[in-house]
């Protein structure tokens, strides 16, 4: 999992049901992609200049990326999100 795509992710994984199968699923796949601290950093702000995130909450293009994400994972994407 690329730095990018941690930080859309994880901006998406907090737009679903706490608790929900979902969200228990993407959080896993996240922790286990996470970036050392420094990398976090970049990669959020590489996330918020190419419009996926905006003031730490996922916006529609990165939703859209999410999908994306989530199928390479393997995991389901709610559409109505």
């Amino acid at each position: 999992m690329t730095g990018l795509q941690w930080a859309v992710l994880t901006a998406y994984a907090r737009t679903l049901p706490t608790g929900s199968a979902a969200r228990c699923a993407l959080e896993e796949a996240t922790a286990a992609g996470t970036p050392a601290p420094a990398a976090q950093r970049v990669a959020l702000e590489v996330a918020r200049q190419s419009g996926m995130v905006e003031a730490g909450r996922v916006t529609e293009w990165g939703r859209s990326a999410a999908r994306v994400y989530l199928s390479r994972l393997g995991i389901p994407a709610k559409r109505d999100l």
